[in-house]
């Protein structure tokens, strides 16, 4: 799958949101440890669900990616313009065009010396060092194996290509924990996400009925003065003047920016 394609794919996968935690022994010793205790379904573009599981480590840099795409420009000097392999400090490959540079790819500096640009697929090994894997003269190539690397090596979590999918799912591993049957299962997660929808509903009501009273008081307050050219902080100090008290700073705001749009 191209990186495009994968942005623009949907996949769904179970997250887990509460954990139990409980003390385990090894030997003589104590830990404490987790386990999911309720999974909810998510969702993302499948680009996201695969670079974000890319793993990480410590390089020189800080935390950053095992694998990583960086530009690089290295310059040589040329004494023969039609040499049909040019001399750097390490062999370039293009692995995108299955050549290796010529004159043609670089930027002519004067006297001979010219640059090169190309991307590099990198990768930091376990001492810190970095190591160049692979040379692309696109840089969308190379970033399309970085992401078909991650696809291949780091990823590890199940994902759904439908919410459907990934609902069933959720039932199983959720009676599983809970210990019920497929039918409890449903019934008590169809409830939930009945409540959760009504909740959603009284939070949405109130915050129309909240947006209605600014939209109301504001619309009073910007009555107060007339709109004049002016930049904004003196329009906010003839409303005050005008109000002659404190009111709420959203209502305030909201009826300057009406004085405003009046020009």
């Amino acid at each position: 799958m191209t990186i495009e394609e994968a942005k623009n794919t949907t996949v769904y996968f179970l997250e887990p949101v509460d954990y139990r935690h409980y003390t385990k022994k090894i030997g003589n010793k104590e830990f404490t440890d987790s386990k999911p205790t309720r999974f909810e379904i998510e969702s993302c573009s499948y680009y996201d669900f695969v670079t974000e599981q890319a793993e990480e480590t410590t390089s020189p840099r800080g935390v950053e990616g095992k694998l990583f795409v960086e530009e690089q420009s290295y310059q040589t000097t040329i004494e023969d313009p039609e040499a049909d392999v040019l001399e750097f400090h390490r062999d370039i490959y293009f692995e995108d065009e299955g050549r290796r540079p010529t004159v043609d790819d670089c930027t002519d500096l004067g006297d001979g010396l010219y640059d090169l640009t190309c991307y590099i697929l990198g990768h930091w090994g376990l001492d810190g060092k970095r190591l160049i894997l692979a040379d692309y003269k696109n840089p969308e190539a190379a970033h399309q194996e970085w992401f078909d690397r991650i696809e291949k090596y780091d990823v590890d979590e199940l994902y759904y290509s439908s919410f459907k999918e990934a609902y069933e799912n959720q039932i199983e591993v959720m009676g599983n924990i809970w210990g019920t049957d497929e039918h409890v299962t449903r019934h008590i997660l169809e409830k939930e996400q009945l409540v959760e929808y009504e909740r959603n509903e009284r939070k949405i009501e109130a915050q129309e009925k909240e947006r209605e009273r600014v939209e109301s008081l504001s619309e009073e307050y910007a009555k107060m003065i007339e709109p004049k050219k002016e930049k904004y902080k003196e329009t906010c100090r003839r409303l005050s003047q005008a109000i002659g008290e404190k009111i709420e700073k959203k209502v305030f705001h909201a009826a300057v920016k009406k004085i405003r749009a009046k020009l």
